[in-house]
């Protein structure tokens, strides 16, 4: 456990100082940098603070998309079994 924490330290580190270099650079930024650096101009805050409020926000909203799938596909096999037609699932 101890290792890996450290290698995830060491990688995340690493990718501050690339970042670093690269928006330093002015040579152009990638996607989601872009919209770092956007809303560092926005807030006033770091770049590195809005990487990581970024990240938090994709994260809870990626959170609720595996319900929202079971939902999705149980809407689609609903009408199915009313009719009395096996679905995929029922007919294994």
């Amino acid at each position: 456990m101890t290792r890996r924490l450290a290698q995830l330290l060491a990688g995340l580190l690493l990718y501050g100082i690339s970042l670093a270099f690269v928006v330093r650079a002015g040579l152009g930024l990638a996607p989601w940098d872009v919209l770092h650096q956007g809303l560092t101009e926005l807030t006033g805050a770091s770049i590195g603070s809005m990487v990581i409020a970024a990240s938090f926000v994709v994260l809870l909203l990626w959170i609720p998309a595996p319900a929202a799938a079971w939902l999705r596909d149980d809407r689609q096999r609903a009408p199915r079994r009313r009719l009395g037609r096996p679905d995929d699932a029922d007919a294994r």
